[in-house]
Protein backbone atom coordinates (compact mmCIF):
# COMPACT_ATOMS: atom_id res chain seq x y z
CA UNK A 1 0.00 0.00 0.00
CA UNK A 2 1.30 3.43 -0.63
CA UNK A 3 0.81 6.04 2.02
CA UNK A 4 0.41 9.91 1.52
CA UNK A 5 3.04 11.46 2.60
CA UNK A 6 2.36 14.54 4.76
CA UNK A 7 1.58 17.64 3.58
CA UNK A 8 2.37 16.40 -0.11
CA UNK A 9 -1.02 16.29 -2.50
CA UNK A 10 -1.58 12.57 -3.39
CA UNK A 11 -0.66 11.71 -6.90
CA UNK A 12 -3.35 9.51 -8.94
CA UNK A 13 -2.71 7.63 -12.25
CA UNK A 14 -5.04 9.18 -14.54
CA UNK A 15 -8.40 7.62 -15.04
CA UNK A 16 -8.95 4.95 -18.24
CA UNK A 17 -11.27 5.32 -20.75
CA UNK A 18 -14.77 3.71 -19.79
CA UNK A 19 -14.50 1.31 -22.69
CA UNK A 20 -11.27 -0.05 -21.33
CA UNK A 21 -11.47 0.46 -17.98
CA UNK A 22 -13.16 -3.40 -17.12
CA UNK A 23 -9.78 -4.68 -19.19
CA UNK A 24 -7.74 -2.23 -17.09
CA UNK A 25 -9.55 -3.48 -13.54
CA UNK A 26 -8.76 -6.89 -14.81
CA UNK A 27 -5.03 -6.47 -15.43
CA UNK A 28 -4.50 -5.17 -11.92
CA UNK A 29 -6.34 -7.85 -10.27
CA UNK A 30 -4.32 -10.54 -12.18
CA UNK A 31 -1.13 -8.44 -11.33
CA UNK A 32 -1.98 -8.21 -8.01
CA UNK A 33 -3.26 -11.57 -7.51
CA UNK A 34 0.19 -13.05 -8.77
CA UNK A 35 2.38 -10.50 -6.65
CA UNK A 36 -0.16 -11.98 -3.47
CA UNK A 37 0.59 -15.37 -4.37
CA UNK A 38 4.54 -15.29 -4.47
CA UNK A 39 4.92 -12.29 -1.82
CA UNK A 40 6.85 -9.90 -3.91
CA UNK A 41 7.52 -8.95 -7.75
CA UNK A 42 9.32 -10.87 -9.56
CA UNK A 43 11.23 -8.39 -10.74
CA UNK A 44 12.79 -6.73 -7.65
CA UNK A 45 12.98 -10.26 -6.11
CA UNK A 46 16.52 -10.90 -5.97
CA UNK A 47 15.89 -14.29 -6.17
CA UNK A 48 13.85 -14.67 -9.11
CA UNK A 49 15.10 -15.78 -12.30
CA UNK A 50 13.83 -12.43 -13.58
CA UNK A 51 16.06 -10.22 -11.69
CA UNK A 52 18.41 -8.19 -12.80
CA UNK A 53 21.09 -6.07 -11.13
CA UNK A 54 21.07 -2.38 -10.88
CA UNK A 55 25.02 -2.57 -12.47
CA UNK A 56 23.81 -4.97 -15.01
CA UNK A 57 23.57 -3.78 -18.36
CA UNK A 58 24.92 -5.22 -22.25
CA UNK A 59 28.04 -2.55 -22.57
CA UNK A 60 29.39 -4.67 -19.47
CA UNK A 61 30.96 -8.33 -19.90
CA UNK A 62 29.43 -10.89 -18.13
CA UNK A 63 32.87 -12.30 -17.68
CA UNK A 64 36.76 -11.31 -18.51
CA UNK A 65 37.82 -14.33 -20.13
CA UNK A 66 36.79 -13.89 -24.16
CA UNK A 67 36.34 -17.40 -25.94
CA UNK A 68 39.26 -17.99 -28.01
CA UNK A 69 38.73 -21.02 -29.79
CA UNK A 70 41.62 -22.78 -27.64
CA UNK A 71 40.08 -21.77 -23.71
CA UNK A 72 36.42 -23.20 -24.05
CA UNK A 73 36.91 -25.26 -20.42
CA UNK A 74 38.27 -21.91 -18.59
CA UNK A 75 35.57 -19.66 -20.44
CA UNK A 76 33.00 -22.72 -19.93
CA UNK A 77 33.68 -22.75 -15.98
CA UNK A 78 34.11 -18.96 -15.86
CA UNK A 79 30.39 -18.31 -17.71
CA UNK A 80 28.77 -20.93 -16.04
CA UNK A 81 29.94 -20.05 -12.27
CA UNK A 82 28.46 -16.20 -13.85
CA UNK A 83 24.93 -17.53 -14.72
CA UNK A 84 24.63 -19.15 -12.02
CA UNK A 85 25.38 -16.94 -9.46
CA UNK A 86 23.01 -14.29 -11.35
CA UNK A 87 20.22 -17.77 -10.91
CA UNK A 88 20.31 -17.66 -15.38
CA UNK A 89 20.80 -21.01 -15.95
CA UNK A 90 17.11 -22.20 -16.56
CA UNK A 91 17.00 -19.55 -19.79
CA UNK A 92 20.60 -20.95 -20.61
CA UNK A 93 19.38 -24.67 -20.64
CA UNK A 94 15.61 -23.52 -21.43
CA UNK A 95 13.97 -24.83 -18.61
CA UNK A 96 12.27 -22.29 -17.59
CA UNK A 97 8.92 -22.55 -17.98
CA UNK A 98 7.24 -20.20 -20.57
CA UNK A 99 4.34 -18.35 -18.80
CA UNK A 100 0.49 -17.84 -19.78
CA UNK A 101 0.00 -14.83 -21.99
CA UNK A 102 -2.25 -13.83 -19.73
CA UNK A 103 0.09 -14.24 -16.86
CA UNK A 104 1.90 -10.91 -15.84
CA UNK A 105 5.37 -12.89 -15.88
CA UNK A 106 4.78 -12.82 -20.07
CA UNK A 107 6.25 -9.36 -20.92
CA UNK A 108 9.24 -10.39 -18.60
CA UNK A 109 10.08 -13.54 -19.95
CA UNK A 110 9.78 -11.73 -23.30
CA UNK A 111 11.64 -8.92 -23.01
CA UNK A 112 15.60 -9.63 -23.97
CA UNK A 113 13.94 -10.89 -27.08
CA UNK A 114 13.67 -7.72 -28.77
CA UNK A 115 16.88 -6.52 -27.46
CA UNK A 116 18.55 -9.44 -29.24
CA UNK A 117 16.54 -9.50 -32.11
CA UNK A 118 17.90 -5.98 -32.49
CA UNK A 119 21.16 -7.15 -32.04
CA UNK A 120 20.86 -9.59 -34.90
CA UNK A 121 20.09 -7.47 -37.15
CA UNK A 122 22.76 -5.24 -37.00
CA UNK A 123 25.43 -8.66 -36.78
CA UNK A 124 23.62 -9.13 -39.73
CA UNK A 125 24.21 -6.57 -41.54
CA UNK A 126 27.78 -6.12 -40.91
CA UNK A 127 29.83 -9.46 -41.96
CA UNK A 128 32.51 -9.41 -44.61
CA UNK A 129 34.48 -12.61 -45.07
CA UNK A 130 37.50 -10.59 -44.02
CA UNK A 131 40.18 -12.90 -42.79
CA UNK A 132 37.83 -16.13 -42.92
CA UNK A 133 37.81 -19.12 -45.26
CA UNK A 134 34.35 -19.10 -47.33
CA UNK A 135 33.33 -21.95 -44.81
CA UNK A 136 34.45 -20.17 -41.52
CA UNK A 137 32.16 -17.17 -43.07
CA UNK A 138 29.34 -19.35 -44.49
CA UNK A 139 29.20 -21.05 -40.78
CA UNK A 140 28.67 -17.31 -39.03
CA UNK A 141 26.15 -16.61 -41.11
CA UNK A 142 24.19 -19.54 -40.93
CA UNK A 143 24.33 -19.49 -37.16
CA UNK A 144 22.72 -15.73 -37.27
CA UNK A 145 20.22 -16.55 -40.00
CA UNK A 146 18.84 -20.13 -37.70
CA UNK A 147 19.30 -17.94 -34.22
CA UNK A 148 16.90 -14.96 -36.03
CA UNK A 149 14.92 -17.23 -37.85
CA UNK A 150 13.93 -18.83 -34.07
CA UNK A 151 12.82 -15.31 -32.81
CA UNK A 152 11.01 -14.62 -35.74
CA UNK A 153 9.80 -18.00 -37.94
CA UNK A 154 7.98 -17.64 -41.22
CA UNK A 155 4.40 -19.53 -39.91
CA UNK A 156 4.11 -22.90 -42.21
CA UNK A 157 2.13 -22.86 -45.52
CA UNK A 158 -1.93 -24.50 -44.64
CA UNK A 159 -2.67 -23.89 -48.05
CA UNK A 160 -3.55 -27.57 -49.67
CA UNK A 161 -2.00 -27.38 -53.08
CA UNK A 162 -1.17 -24.03 -54.35
CA UNK A 163 0.34 -21.63 -51.86
CA UNK A 164 -2.45 -18.80 -51.92
CA UNK A 165 -1.53 -17.47 -48.07
CA UNK A 166 1.83 -15.50 -49.46
CA UNK A 167 3.95 -17.38 -46.41
CA UNK A 168 5.80 -19.58 -49.25
CA UNK A 169 6.35 -16.59 -51.21
CA UNK A 170 8.02 -14.80 -47.91
CA UNK A 171 10.11 -18.04 -47.52
CA UNK A 172 11.48 -17.64 -50.92
CA UNK A 173 12.42 -14.12 -50.59
CA UNK A 174 14.04 -14.69 -47.44
CA UNK A 175 16.25 -17.43 -48.40
CA UNK A 176 17.07 -15.52 -51.65
CA UNK A 177 18.32 -12.73 -49.37
CA UNK A 178 20.66 -15.14 -47.93
CA UNK A 179 22.37 -16.27 -50.75
CA UNK A 180 22.66 -12.58 -51.92
CA UNK A 181 24.04 -11.25 -48.56
CA UNK A 182 26.74 -14.14 -48.44
CA UNK A 183 27.50 -13.43 -51.80
CA UNK A 184 28.14 -9.81 -51.29
CA UNK A 185 30.25 -10.48 -48.19
CA UNK A 186 32.88 -12.51 -49.89
CA UNK A 187 36.35 -10.90 -50.60
CA UNK A 188 37.15 -9.18 -54.23
CA UNK A 189 38.78 -12.75 -55.26
CA UNK A 190 35.20 -13.42 -56.09
CA UNK A 191 33.87 -11.21 -57.62
CA UNK A 192 33.58 -12.30 -61.47
CA UNK A 193 32.24 -15.52 -60.19
CA UNK A 194 29.66 -13.84 -58.30
CA UNK A 195 28.48 -11.25 -60.46
CA UNK A 196 27.69 -14.45 -62.41
CA UNK A 197 25.88 -16.35 -60.14
CA UNK A 198 23.78 -12.68 -59.33
CA UNK A 199 22.84 -12.57 -62.74
CA UNK A 200 21.41 -16.19 -62.98
CA UNK A 201 17.49 -16.45 -63.34
CA UNK A 202 15.91 -18.31 -60.94
CA UNK A 203 18.76 -17.53 -58.38
CA UNK A 204 20.44 -20.48 -57.26
CA UNK A 205 19.43 -21.87 -53.31
CA UNK A 206 22.00 -21.36 -50.86
CA UNK A 207 23.60 -24.75 -50.53
CA UNK A 208 24.79 -24.30 -54.31
CA UNK A 209 25.70 -20.92 -54.09
CA UNK A 210 28.30 -21.87 -51.37
CA UNK A 211 29.04 -25.13 -52.95
CA UNK A 212 30.13 -22.83 -56.26
CA UNK A 213 31.90 -20.35 -54.04
CA UNK A 214 33.98 -23.54 -52.22
CA UNK A 215 35.30 -25.06 -55.24
CA UNK A 216 36.43 -21.26 -56.45
CA UNK A 217 38.14 -21.10 -53.76
CA UNK A 218 40.72 -24.66 -54.27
Amino acid sequence: MVRAIPNEPRQFLPRPRSSRYPAFLNQISSIQAHLNRNGSNPSQDSSSHFYLYPSENTGIPLISTILDGKNYSSWSNAMLLALKSKNKMKFVYGSLKKPDKNDPLFELYHEGDRFRIAELQEELYGPRQGEMSVTQYFTKLKSLWEEFDDFMPIPPCNCESVCTCGLEEMRKHRMEYHATKFLRGLNELFANVRAQVMLMEPLPDLKAVFSMMTRQER
